[in-house]
């Protein structure tokens, strides 16, 4: 089964410092709610559990320099199974005054890209944007291929961005990078069906500005012919 960090259940493990306390084998600690026990988890998932989990923290009261070294003494598998009540531990939120992290604030590893009502685009939403046309481009035959389900598609399109280390706050990221798909790829479709860019006489629609991106990943499907195009080539009867 895939794993999934729920802000309900699990909450990340910082050090006094406000450091993410570490294991062997390049992973960091998460304590599980459910189980009642830290687990570990591989270093790749770090910015998506500090993009999800970053309004649960948990404060580990072991100094930094005795918390590498418990953690390094122990096997991987022992660190998967161990149990919280060998640590002392005062949960924590930004919104806390009185929170051990007042402090030192939770570091964000960025603002969070593509926000409505935000106005002009940042330069971070625009390198987003093309990381996500990237990320599209490869995984572009699943997205058009009927029998594969198109939120698990775009789940590892939203790892991949938060790998990145772009932030979607509270929002689904899987959901946000779908819908900023299909948006540009509708406009694109929408700017082919008025005539693209041949079209300069009236009513001609504005290009996008990432017309040739998005039109270079969907050139070969039947949405990048323009309508009148597509009509004229029904009409035609073979010789």
């Amino acid at each position: 089964m895939e794993f999934q960090f729920n802000l309900g259940q699990h909450s990340l493990l910082r050090t006094l410092n406000g450091e993410l306390v570490h294991g062997v084998n390049n992973t960091f600690a998460v304590f599980d709610s459910a189980a009642n026990k830290i687990i570990y988890r591989p270093a790749e998932e770090m910015a998506l559990a500090v993009t999800l989990l970053s309004t649960k923290t948990m404060i580990s009261k072991v100094p930094l320099p005795l918390a590498s070294t418990s953690s390094s003494s122990h096997s991987s598998s022992k660190q998967k199974s161990e149990d919280h009540s060998s640590y002392s531990y005062s949960t924590s939120s930004p919104s806390s005054s009185s929170s051990p992290m007042s402090a030192f604030p939770l570091p964000l590893s960025s603002s969070e890209i593509w926000k409505k009502n935000s106005g002009k685009q940042t330069p971070q939403d625009l390198s987003a944007r093309s990381d996500l046309l990237d990320l599209v481009r490869i995984h572009y035959e699943n997205i058009t291929d009927k029998s594969t389900c198109k939120k698990s598609v775009f789940k590892k399109i939203a790892l991949s961005m938060q790998n990145k280390g772009y932030s979607f706050g509270n929002r689904d990221a899987a959901l946000v990078c779908q819908g900023k798909w299909k948006n540009m790829e509708s406009k694109v479709t929408t700017f082919l069906a008025n005539g693209g860019p041949n079209n300069t006489g009236n009513g001609a629609l504005r290009k996008p500005d990432y017309f040739d991106e998005v039109f270079d990943i969907i050139k070969n499907s039947a949405k990048a012919k323009p309508k009148n195009l597509q009509d004229s080539m029904c009409l035609q009867v073979p010789e």
